[in-house]
């Protein structure tokens, strides 16, 4: 026989101390100011470069209880004003940009806001595409942008760019050679059954 242990009934005063309210919570003016540099770090992630968030505490003083207000103040956007693509990455991505551009569209496109995060989707999607396509040693680290915000008002103009391969030379292994990126074709496939 196994022991089973019996559960124990502990009554009313356990139910209601376990089950309900919640833990006593100490304010720590610490944790606003991290929350409002969050805020900001995100509204810039989102577009908005000259972001502020301002915080309001109230204390009541009989209920011993503290609230929080923010205030955001977003400002202007920039706003996606171009979008071109840098061809030193060789031809043929050139060719490949614009393919996946008609086919697959973009993630940045003019008149929207400078999201961080659509760049990123940019970067990973081109580089699947390019995998997609023969381009088999193009990883999502070697796609970048460069974005210049300093013309115009609140206007980001955006270049896509492919960083070239970096191989050990083949006389010198101390150095490195840069070269494009190529397709892959296979000549021949064999099955043997």
């Amino acid at each position: 026989k196994y022991y089973t242990p019996k559960e124990l009934k502990l009554g009313w005063r356990n139910t209601l101390r376990t089950k309900f309210g919640e833990a006593p919570v100490i304010f720590d003016s610490s944790l606003v100011e991290k929350s409002k540099k969050q805020m900001v770090i995100y509204l810039k992630k989102q577009g908005y470069y000259y972001a502020g968030v301002t915080d309001t505490i109230y204390f009541k003083e009989k209920k011993q209880k503290s609230f929080v207000d923010y205030e955001v103040e977003t400002g202007k956007p920039y706003l996606i004003k171009s979008v071109c693509y840098d061809s030193s990455g060789g031809a043929g991505l050139l060719r490949l940009y614009g393919k996946y551009t008609k086919e697959m569209g973009t993630n940045i496109v003019k008149g929207n806001r400078l999201i961080e995060a659509d760049l990123k989707d940019e970067r990973d999607d081109f580089s699947k595409f390019c995998r997609d396509n023969a381009h088999y040693g193009l990883a999502a680290s070697y796609v970048n942008f460069a974005v210049d915000t300093t013309k115009g008002d609140y206007e980001a103009h955006i270049i896509v760019f492919t960083k070239k391969k970096t191989i050990s030379h083949p006389d010198y292994p101390d150095s490195t050679v840069y070269i494009s990126h190529g397709t892959h074709r296979v000549q021949q496939v064999r099955f043997f059954l």
